[in-house]
């Protein structure tokens, strides 16, 4: 049908509001219901690790594997546990110019087995498991952002990130649920969070469009909805900013961490430089070392994620060459790179 795992193109894209979600949350209210507690109190800050080892009983049950040896191969993974609910894409279709899209919250710990089956690691062990988990889709968002001088930003992903030094779109991200209320809100809730915590972009800087449905076969195994953010900025802004704060935060992470800090908090405790720097830069302080190119606070809190943004005119020769390469500069185009190219191709011909 489509190729580079497109499942979906809309072509001239989407108005944010052509797209509506129903949300299935009852896996998270059954664990609240255990808690003893309602499901509008749910909060994940709360509740993460009773969640997880909920999330993870239920899995021992499901699959029939002991609980330390289903931890073990989740090491194998990622070597860490998730610890926020995802979503899973079970449908959607197209009425109308509307996008109807039928989702469910996933456990931690099932989105974690999900990426141990498909990375598999249960054939390479000779695990033979008699009920694996079936018609799970991670979902997620992918954005192409639309600069002021028509390019969109790719980044080289670092070794802390899923895709280490290969080429993905930016920003993009899993989808989260982190409290009831929102479930309406919830893509494009992160849509707004990845967008700007990975380019530095507030909501008021862009224009979002709907513009298809992909498969990620690499990453998360599932599907995600991708879209294009129009921007007035220009790349070289943007390039800027997330060069200034990739050199203020890697090596704020890199001293925390050598002193024993763990990752996580290392990264909230450059999170607050960072801040600090768009505070400054919004009072209109003079900073000597800020590129004249970046002219509004938008440092970015996770431009450690990318150790550089690269950008892509959107002319239609420069995106079909593209998509017949392997790699930029020794860096693997990821598969699902080249569809949301091939979608840019689609949307903006």
């Amino acid at each position: 049908m489509f190729p580079f795992g497109v499942k979906e193109v809309f072509r001239g894209g989407l108005p944010i509001d052509g797209l509506a979600v129903s949300l299935d949350t009852e896996n998270l209210r059954q664990f609240m219901q255990a808690c003893d507690r309602p499901f509008e109190e749910f909060e994940i800050g709360k509740y993460r690790d009773a969640l997880f080892e909920f999330g993870m009983q239920r899995l021992v049950e499901e699959i029939g594997l002991p609980d330390a040896d289903i931890r073990a191969l989740f090491q194998e993974v990622h070597g860490h546990f998730f610890g926020l609910p995802g979503v899973s894409l079970d449908s959607y279709a197209m009425q109308g110019d509307r996008v109807y899209a039928h989702m469910h919250t996933l456990f931690p710990t099932h989105e974690q087995w999900w990426r141990v089956q498909h990375k598999g690691i249960l054939e390479e062990k000779g695990i033979k498991v008699p009920r694996p988990l079936r018609g799970i889709s991670p979902t997620f968002v992918d954005s192409m952002v639309i600069t002021g001088d028509n390019q969109t930003v790719l980044g080289v992903r670092t070794h802390q990130s899923e895709g280490a030094g290969e080429i993905m779109v930016a920003p993009a991200g899993g989808i989260q649920y982190k409290k009831p209320g929102r479930d309406q809100e919830i893509i494009m809730d992160t849509v707004r969070s990845e967008t700007r915590d990975e380019i530095g972009l507030n909501p008021e800087m862009y224009t979002p469009t709907l513009i298809g449905i992909i498969h990620d076969g690499a990453i998360a195994y599932g599907d995600g909805f991708t879209f294009a953010l129009r921007t007035q900025l220009t790349f070289e802004s943007l390039r800027d900013a997330h060069r200034f704060a990739y050199s203020v935060q890697v090596p704020i992470m890199q001293g925390l961490e050598a002193y024993g800090m763990d990752i996580g908090s290392a990264r909230r405790e450059s999170h607050e430089t960072i801040r600090e720097w768009n505070d400054a830069i919004a009072r209109g302080d003079h900073i000597p070392t800020l590129p004249p190119s970046v002219q509004k606070p938008i440092l970015p809190n996770d431009a450690w994620e990318h150790s550089e943004l690269i950008g892509l005119p959107l002319d239609q020769d420069t995106l079909a060459a593209f998509l017949q390469l392997e790699s930029v500069n020794g860096h693997r185009i990821l598969e699902e790179t080249k569809g949301i190219v091939y979608m840019a191709q689609q949307y903006l011909h």
